[in-house]
Order: C-alpha cells, then structure tokens, then sequence
C-alpha cells in the first residue's frame, strides 16, 4: 500500500511540474559589436564632413556627385 502511494506522489509531482507555467526572464538587446559601432562613427563623419550634402544620407548619389556603392570603381 505506501508503495503505490509513493507511486501516486510521484506522479501528482511529474503532473504539477509539467502543467506549471514557466516565466522566461526578458533578454537585454545585445551589445553593439565592434563592426557596428564603427559604421555608426563613420556614417557620422560622412555626414558631418558634408560628404552626405552631395552623395546622400546613404550613399546613394545625386545629379552632382556618384552613387558610393561596395563595388563602384572595382574591377
């Protein structure tokens, strides 16, 4: 008899662990990595050297100056 009470705890404590609801903690953003922290300073200085007053925000040209594109000028 305490055997198959043993049994019956067992298996309220299996039952109790599965239908419980789990809380996942909330993740921070990550951390910038160092590639991304160098595109940030160097479109600031494209911006603020004028470099973007002609060949636009992103690079992407205008009537007076070429697009700056990855691959322009590479062969």
């Amino acid at each position: 008899m305490s055997k198959q009470i043993g049994i019956a705890f067992v298996l309220i404590l299996m039952i109790a662990a599965c239908g419980g609801t789990a809380t996942i903690a909330p993740t921070s953003a990550p951390e910038p990595t160092a590639a991304v922290e160098t595109l940030t300073v160097g479109h600031q200085l494209f911006v603020t050297k004028g470099c973007a007053a002609c060949h636009g925000q992103v690079g992407e040209g205008s009537a007076i100056a070429p697009a700056l594109g990855a691959t322009q000028g590479t062969k």
